[in-house]
């Protein structure tokens, strides 16, 4: 009986075990490359650069996260996968110089750092964010050339197809521009600073680095970030301390309510910063060295809402369509341009 007992028991915690090990997504993999140009678009190729100063590029890759995104694949596009980035990337970096410079290139080096590239989303609007910085290598030294800090949307369909229509020309268009760029910022880096230029930014913007915030209201995301209040304001609050509304005087001395979203960015009172949206003021916190609030903006939802909305998403996430559903993200400040970076949405309670 000991026996079977012991056996039962066995059979038992293996098949929990069995239960618990969940095999892991398939790999969806995205190549960066030129845009493909059809034939009937061949006038339209892309353009080599001449006099080129760089005909060298170097990849490193700086993402907190390897994942692209959760996609699905198949003929039906029906099974579960991680879109991720194609492997080696020194390989199709190099591939694009390669298509856009011409015989008079320089000699010249590049660092491509490839800084954000994720979205979160699985279903209906995603928001794809995309940073990367490029330098010019001389002498084991590395100086800024240019950043791209963007988002583009991925509507319901193959994320495929978008990627390749948003993130090939992007990259491979921010790389063009480089090549007959001279640094301008005299600051040289090493790859350990690389490593640490989040940090390093941030480290220059009293909004990160300030141990108390000034008391005002903020239009824009530069004011904030140097915390420099466009104007004082008068901000009620409800029972439980949360902000209702807030006011400022205009010329004839009356009382006007701002809205949040359009007339300012952000509200700090009492020494505490307040992201303002249309739908509310959402307290902001400090979590090892990232700002971050959750609240609730505006989702584009249709075709006709992305077209007035999504450059937006490049110069302020909170700028969004007309029209649209309302959702709730946990977010991050971005350092570089005040944008929203969603980091988990947060699902809608069902009504009663």
């Amino acid at each position: 009986m000991k026996h079977l007992i012991a056996l039962t028991i066995g059979l038992y915690c293996g098949g929990c075990l069995f239960a618990q090990t969940v095999p892991p997504n398939p790999k969806l993999e995205f190549e960066l490359k030129l845009p493909e140009v059809r034939k009937k678009d061949s006038a339209h190729r892309i353009q080599r650069v001449g006099n080129s100063l760089y005909d060298h590029i170097d990849f490193l890759d700086s993402r907190p996260r390897p994942l692209i995104g959760p996609a699905y694949k198949g003929l039906l596009h029906n099974t579960p996968a991680d879109l991720v980035l194609k492997q080696p990337v020194d390989a199709q970096l190099t591939a694009i110089l390669d298509g856009l410079v011409d015989s008079t290139a320089g000699r010249g080096e590049l660092l491509f750092q490839l800084r954000r590239f994720y979205y979160i989303e699985e279903f209906a609007t995603q928001f794809c964010f995309l940073q990367a910085t490029i330098y010019d290598k001389t002498a084991g030294q590395y100086q800024k050339l240019l950043t791209l800090d963007t988002a583009f949307l991925i509507r319901a369909g193959d994320v495929m197809d978008y990627m390749k229509a948003y993130a090939r020309p992007l990259v491979s268009s921010f790389i063009r521009t480089a090549l007959t760029l001279r640094p301008t910022d005299s600051t040289g880096y090493d790859l350990y600073a690389l490593s640490k230029m989040d940090s390093i930014e941030r480290q220059r913007l009293p909004l990160f680095t300030d141990t108390a915030w000034v008391d005002g209201l903020y239009l824009d995301y530069h004011s904030f970030s140097q915390q420099l209040p466009d104007r004082q304001c008068m901000v009620t609050t409800n029972k439980s301390g949360e902000i209702r509304n807030v006011k400022v005087l205009d010329a004839s001395g009356k009382a006007v309510e701002q809205r949040g979203g359009r007339d300012l960015y952000a509200v700090i009172y009492k020494g505490q910063a307040y992201i303002a949206t249309e739908y509310g003021y959402y307290p902001v916190q400090r979590t090892d060295n990232e700002l971050l609030f959750t609240g609730d903006i505006r989702v584009p939802a249709s075709e006709g809402d992305l077209n007035g909305a999504q450059y937006a998403l490049g110069l302020l996430g909170r700028f969004m369509a007309s029209k649209g559903y309302r959702t709730t993200y946990t977010m991050a400040i971005d350092p570089l341009n005040g944008e929203f970076l969603h980091l988990r949405v947060i699902p809608q309670k069902p009504l009663n």
